[in-house]
């Protein structure tokens, strides 16, 4: 890709499922969304952009499972299993699934691997103890893909309370590692620790959509009684509803600098969900 080409990952979804970045479990479900190229328009710092390439409907994800094993994650591990094994078996022909689990340490539990073929065993290391380091782990599965995914349409599932009491980083690096163009969009399933207060809750729910907010990504807040199945169910189809979209940048320049960013598209009865700035890659 020349230096002036930049890639974006919108995400769309039902008007009435995201709001505020925050989507509901028991939306109903999208089948696969598709456009006419002519029908998306972007603008750079107030000024439309041409767009060179739209990529969208059952194109290959690579898709980074990001899974909390720490302590307060242990009353949620029940669900894992069935959640991440439903989001699988219905992600877009030819893709492929890595997986990495983190408690005050991160690791890989499963590099990528073609989805049909994914081993669940990497799942047996779920355990629910440790501190956990989060942020951490959530910028080395941004450096993991960068480094190994094949495909441009990129997500991060994330499993987790977003509790974090062991990283070297903070919010805000993590929130600026996935601000660069190609980054993948990240998904945030809140799996609430059985032990937390209402206002430990309130807290966290505003640094989930800090992070997500920034990246063009989605919080889902399932529903108490959600069937983990159903729920990974919805969760791949916010993925099938991910478009990769490559536009001609006004500044060629790699300096660091950030860029505002606005998507408009043609449909009413759609959200979309995309980045609202971007920092060009610095050389």
């Amino acid at each position: 890709m020349t230096r002036n080409r930049i890639l974006l990952l919108l995400t769309f979804a039902g008007r009435g499922s995201v709001g505020g970045r925050d989507y509901r479990a028991e939306s109903p479900l999208l089948g696969t969304i598709t456009f006419d190229k002519s029908a998306i328009r972007l603008f750079e710092d107030g000024a439309e952009r041409p767009l060179a390439a739209v990529t969208a409907g059952d194109a290959p994800v690579s898709l980074a499972l990001l899974i909390d094993t720490s302590g307060s994650a242990k009353s949620s591990i029940a669900a894992t299993t069935p959640l991440t094994t439903s989001i699988i078996q219905a992600l877009p022909n030819g893709s492929e699934v890595m997986a990495i689990l983190f408690a005050d340490g991160a690791s890989v539990g499963l590099p990528f691997t073609s989805a049909p073929s994914v081993p669940l065993s990497f799942l047996n290391q779920v355990q629910g103890h440790g501190g956990t380091a989060f942020y951490d782990a959530l910028i080395a599965t941004e450096a993991y893909i960068g480094a190994h995914a094949r495909f441009a349409r990129r997500s991060i599932v994330v499993l987790s309370d977003c509790e974090d009491d062991a990283s070297r980083h903070n919010l805000q690096d993590a929130v600026r590692s996935l601000q660069e163009p190609g980054t993948p969009t990240v998904y945030f399933v809140v799996q609430w620790d059985s032990r937390a207060m209402a206002s430990e809750k309130s807290r966290t729910e505003t640094k989930i959509k800090s992070l997500v907010s920034a990246n063009g990504g989605i919080m889902i807040l399932p529903n108490k009684k959600q069937d983990a199945t159903l729920l990974g169910g919805h969760i791949a189809s916010l993925i099938r509803g991910q478009y990769s979209v490559v536009f001609t940048a006004s500044d060629p320049a790699t300096d660091g600098k950030s860029h505002k960013l606005e998507v408009r598209v043609e449909r009413p009865s759609l959200r979309i969900s995309a980045m609202p700035l971007y920092f060009a890659p610095a050389r």
